[in-house]
């Protein structure tokens, strides 16, 4: 389908080019019909829509690869060639020689993007429900915000009717 779509297309333009350049004396080139125009671009939006169900089906695919080599990998550090476990001497070992744990960190190249806007520039970073430094300065005002205003509505002192039970 996408092949068919990609020659249809092509011949469209070459067609088309060809006699725009042939008629180049006269003062009106002969252009394409809109029909025949949109018919272009309706196949090229079904290519494109094609494409995109590939790219989706692609990113399914490498992350349940992912997925299952991480599983995979985690599986075979917990046992050894005899299938014994080895979180026991794991932990032993660790005890003894204090084998510090490994940080990751982010490629210094990426700069930090705020979960919510996508921006990666900000004067400042505020704490949001994915953790600290994940907001830019607008979006961790705003979700601080709209956090205190339903942390307060759901306190039983503000809650409907709180006023009348109160009272009496």
């Amino acid at each position: 389908m996408i092949e068919t779509i990609s020659a249809q297309a092509l011949s469209f333009v070459r067609y088309h080019s060809a006699r725009s350049q042939s008629n180049q004396h006269e003062r009106v080139s002969p252009r394409p019909c809109i029909v025949e125009l949109d018919n272009v671009l309706t196949q090229e939006q079904r290519k494109y829509d094609a494409l995109i169900h590939i790219r989706d089906e692609l990113l399914q695919f490498y992350q349940e690869l992912a997925s299952a080599h991480r599983i995979s990998r985690t599986a075979a550090l917990r046992t050894d060639d005899t299938g014994r476990s080895l979180s026991s001497l794991a932990s032993k070992q660790s005890k003894i020689y204090k084998v510090p744990k490994r940080r990751t960190r982010g490629h210094a190249d990426e700069a930090p993007r705020c979960h919510s806007c996508n921006r990666s520039e900000t004067p400042e970073w505020r704490r949001g429900p994915d953790g600290a430094r994940t907001l830019c300065n607008a979006c961790g005002l705003h979700y601080a915000k709209v956090s205190r205003r339903i942390g307060n509505s759901s306190t039983p002192n503000n809650a409907p009717g709180a006023e009348l039970e109160n009272k009496s």
